[in-house]
């Protein structure tokens, strides 16, 4: 874990000594304002596994966070007769005004903090990029990513140490379950998918 760790500080200082050296560039490449969705911790912390969604606008103003499992009541898809993709957007706000932004930066930029240490620091500076406001360029996607890396070595680290982790107390050996279910997690593309 110390090697995982030292190589993603080492990308960190990468990016931001490049940013720096490239701001000019950064303010200008796809940047705009959007909304941002993400999943969420019961406290608003990065999550990619199991937690809500939270839908911020361009302010960064909470317009919704709920349970995966009513996606459908708060998104819906617009189809534009010259792609096969689908665009996702809030049904509050329509199309477009309802569209966001995922992946590291929307997960970013939807999260209050991080869950472990290192990573949140660099969260809390990534924060200020913007002056309290949704970070919004596009480049910055690289350093959000390599945020989530640290955070992603972190809770490797605790997960590692936790002896409960491969306990049969915790196995579910039930084998004829039937019922209907709702599953999320951020897919590495960067969406979040119920």
């Amino acid at each position: 874990m110390d090697a995982a760790t030292q190589t993603i500080k080492v990308g960190l200082q990468i990016m931001k000594d490049w940013a720096e050296k490239n701001i000019e560039d950064i303010n200008k490449f796809a940047v705009f304002p959007t909304g941002y969705f993400g999943m969420v911790t019961p406290s608003n912390g990065l999550e990619l596994y199991n937690g809500n969604i939270r839908l911020i606008d361009r302010t960064g103003k909470e317009l919704e966070c709920f349970d995966p499992a009513t996606y459908l009541d708060q998104i819906a898809e617009h189809v534009e007769p010259w792609s096969y993709l689908k665009f996702p957007y809030y049904k509050k706000l329509g199309y477009p005004e309802g569209v966001y932004r995922v992946g590291p930066l929307g997960r970013l930029n939807v999260a209050d903090k991080i869950d472990t240490p290192m990573a949140n620091e660099e969260h809390k500076i990534f924060k200020t990029l913007s002056g309290g406001r949704p970070v919004e360029n596009t480049l910055h996607y690289h350093y959000a990513r390599l945020i989530e890396a640290l955070f992603a070595v972190e809770r490797v680290q605790v997960l590692c140490e936790d002896k409960d982790i491969l306990s049969t107390d915790i196995l579910n050996t039930r084998k004829n379950w039937t019922g209907h279910g709702v599953g999320v997690l951020e897919a590495p593309r960067g969406n979040a998918h119920p």
